[in-house]
């Protein structure tokens, strides 16, 4: 039994193809089209679905902080009139009947300081031409008036207590420019954690592409073991059994092979989606993952920097601020108000050389001040307003304290899976050798009839998830690195991907 099973063995071993030959042959790839990690990012960070989202949300911020700025944009204001009429009346008992023809044109600016100062510059110019004619009774009396009057004068109101002591005329602009400052950071968080999201997604699909080829390859290898062992065993040269666990190992490797092609499409599948394009059935990835680069910081110096630049946390801090700014602009609208005003100008009547009556005047200049007290009674508006300014405060606090916390526990959990994954891939690519010199191995002794034929499929086995674990060993360092830049605000293009 045991020389038989040996020469069996060997012209079974004999028969079989070795695997560089039979994936040379199966070469289940060659048309697939190649897709590369930067051509991947590149359309990610023109098309992802969450990038596009807070890139709309910051310009819509950008549009409400321009809108606050125009409170103070001046104002240019211009206004004119025309007026003919006839007019009857009578003077000391005297009847009259006058033609009248007048007109004027007003311009001028006004606008609103940083200060809250309300301040306005106006000119004017006016004409009123009139013909009186009155009944004297034995005679009449005939009165030309042509008037030109031209004034000019400006005006100030200064808020006391909310302009000059709160400056609220600046708290929505002030809240404006931190929101806008927020949604800008938030877009850049959105486009960094797309970037990175679609990296480890990318690097998952050239896992799960190893993994079926590796597959494909072993279904390959068992399928023309089968084959062999069909016409060995019609022949009367294969050892009893052999013939079963040859079908049986086909039976298993074509699962797995459909399995893995699965597993393979579902990953292609995320990263087309982040791509925001359909899946393609004819791609595989181009780009795999390199050897691992030496970790050179440490934990502590990783969390520092991520408290420090992380995009959402910034965010997370601008919108705290534009919140206590609320709160303070509410705290003023509480407060009475209380406005000094000054105006200041001059005026001058000029007759033309055709008028009988009235003298020329002017120009003559005047100066006014005042002011104004309004105390709200009750004010539960203003009240209510700076109860929910409290609590938008203190839930941006926090807000910012959990992020604060996450961004620590995201950077230990991740520099701890680049620092194993470091150390796992160099296990992995020793595993890589130790496994297909052991397949190597397994396939020699069953030649020459001193293995079974379970020790060289699991021999293998071994060798090709060996060979994926590899993969995903490197896989899992670009992946937690790429978090990790993203997490300390650091993955500025794709080109800084790992």
């Amino acid at each position: 039994m045991t020389s038989r099973f040996a020469w069996s063995g060997s012209a079974a071993y004999g028969a079989l193809m070795p695997i560089a030959a039979v994936w040379l042959a199966l070469s289940p790839d060659a048309d697939a089209r190649p897709v590369a990690l930067s051509e991947v990012l590149a359309e990610v960070a023109a098309h992802h679905p969450d990038a596009r989202l807070a890139h709309a949300a910051a310009d819509r911020a950008e549009g409400t902080r321009i809108r606050a700025a125009g409170l103070f944009d001046p104002t240019f204001d211009a206004a004119g009139n025309w007026r003919t009429a006839e007019e009857a009346g009578s003077v000391s008992g005297f009847p009259y009947v006058a033609d009248v023809d007048a007109w004027g044109l007003t311009a001028g600016f006004n606008g609103q300081l940083t200060t809250g100062t309300l301040w306005s510059l106006t000119g004017g110019l006016d004409r009123n031409q009139s013909r009186y004619v009155t009944n004297l009774g034995l005679a009449e009396s005939v009165q030309i008036e042509d008037l030109t009057t031209t004034r000019f004068d400006a005006a100030l109101q200064q808020p006391l207590l909310r302009g000059l002591l709160l400056g609220a005329a600046l708290g929505d602009l002030r809240g404006a420019r931190l929101e806008a400052t927020a949604a800008e950071l938030q877009a850049e968080s959105a486009r960094q954690d797309a970037l990175a999201s679609t990296a480890a997604a990318y690097w998952n699909w050239a896992v799960a592409y190893e993994a079926r080829m590796a597959a494909e390859e072993l279904r390959a290898t068992a399928s023309a073991d089968a084959q062999n062992a069909e016409a060995l065993d019609a022949a009367g040269r294969l050892a009893p059994g052999d013939r079963a666990r040859f079908a049986a190992a086909l039976a298993f490797a074509e699962g797995a092979a459909m399995d893995t092609a699965t597993s393979e499409r579902l990953a292609a599948a995320a990263v087309f989606a982040a791509m925001g394009r359909p899946p393609e059935s004819d791609a595989r990835p181009a780009t795999t993952p390199p050897a691992p680069a030496p970790v050179t910081v440490d934990a502590t110096t990783v969390v520092a920097a991520a408290l420090a630049q992380r995009p959402s946390l910034l965010a997370a801090r601008s919108l705290h601020e534009a919140a206590e700014a609320e709160l303070r602009a509410s705290k003023g609208n509480g407060l009475p108000q209380v406005d000094l005003t000054a105006e200041a100008g001059v005026v001058e009547q000029r007759p033309s050389a055709g008028a009988t009556t009235l003298a020329a005047t002017g120009p003559l200049p005047y100066v006014g001040v005042g002011g104004l007290l309004s105390v709200p009674l009750g004010n539960r508006e203003a009240r209510g307003n700076t109860v929910r300014a409290h609590a938008l405060v203190a839930r941006r606090q926090a807000e910012l304290d959990q992020l604060v916390v996450s961004t620590e526990s995201d950077v230990l959990d991740a520099f701890a899976r680049l620092t194993t994954a470091e150390a796992r891939t160099r296990a992995a690519d020793d595993a890589v050798r130790a496994t297909v010199d052991a397949r190597s191995a397994e396939e020699a002794l069953f030649a020459a009839g001193r293995s079974t034929l379970r020790d060289v499929l699991w021999a293998r086995q071994q060798a090709a998830d060996a060979r994926t674990a590899a993969v995903r060993a490197r896989a899992t360092w670009h992946g937690a690195a790429t978090h990790l830049l993203a997490l300390q605000g650091k993955l500025g293009d794709a080109a800084q991907v790992p």
